[in-house]
């Protein structure tokens, strides 16, 4: 990912958009791609804000929620011995969930 403009740049970018200044104009004069200017615009206008929040978790969702989690951790101190195909066992019996072990390790 590139790293950010520098504060004086985007406060000078945020004002010639909101003057009205074209985008090939902006980007010739603060020496940026033209595409991050619309970037920023339309991250203005989506968020307020000249770049967008870092708010959406990326990646695959965990298969065992935080609850699930503790329960096994609270099986694990009863039974430390346990392998991992008990502790799938477990979770199945427990909650349906058909995990493998490679996702418990």
């Amino acid at each position: 990912m590139a790293r950010k403009l520098d504060s004086e740049k985007r406060r000078d970018i945020l004002v010639n958009l909101a003057n009205g200044k074209g985008f090939k104009t902006i980007a010739r004069c603060h020496q940026v791609c033209r595409k991050t200017v619309k970037r920023i615009e339309l991250s203005m206008d989506l968020y307020g804000v000249p770049y967008p929040p870092q708010s959406v978790v990326q990646g695959r969702p965990k298969l065992m929620l935080k609850y699930q989690e503790d329960s096994l951790l609270a099986f694990l101190r009863e039974k430390p011995t346990a392998y991992l195909d008990k502790m799938s066992e477990f979770i199945f019996d427990e909650y349906g969930i058909e995990i493998s072990e490679r996702t418990i390790f």
